[in-house]
């Protein structure tokens, strides 16, 4: 295989949409009805169980627009060797994302649904619900 090495003003490129698919509006709207109803939940949180019901319903929204990303970039296809093959690993690689608060989303996600942990307090939710607001917005 021939190493090809391209110049960094590549990055300064103005983008163009010719080559990717833009993702389903149902698949983006689907994801801000996910966070409008976790946020709902947080305004009178009865138990526990509702806290448990945001972060599960938090998690959900952002992969869906996690999927939305490789749908609309294709990146798995980018014949670059070494590329992570984890899907947020991939787009943090590409500098689309930072996958921190993403990854402490699904941290927090398994405990509660796999290990029957407490959730995070109210506030703590209230920070991953304002996190995925603006995951969302990515496209926008």
């Amino acid at each position: 295989m021939v190493e090809r090495w391209l110049s960094p003003e590549v990055l300064e490129w103005q983008a163009l949409t010719v080559g990717g698919v833009p993702p389903a509006k149902d698949l983006r709207s689907r994801s801000y009805e996910m966070l409008a109803h976790a946020e709902g939940l947080l305004h009178d949180p009865t138990s526990n169980l509702s806290l448990v019901d945001v972060i599960t319903t938090l998690r959900r929204a952002v992969d869906r627009r996690v999927r939305a990303l490789q749908t609309v970039y294709s990146l798995r296809t980018i014949p670059i060797r070494d590329k992570p093959t984890d899907s947020l690993l991939l787009l943090e690689f590409f500098g689309i994302i930072r996958s921190r608060m993403f990854q402490k989303l699904v941290d927090i996600r398994n405990a509660v649904e796999h290990e029957d942990a407490i959730p995070p307090d109210l506030e703590t939710c209230k920070d991953f619900a304002e996190f995925t607001w603006y995951f969302l917005r990515l496209d926008r």
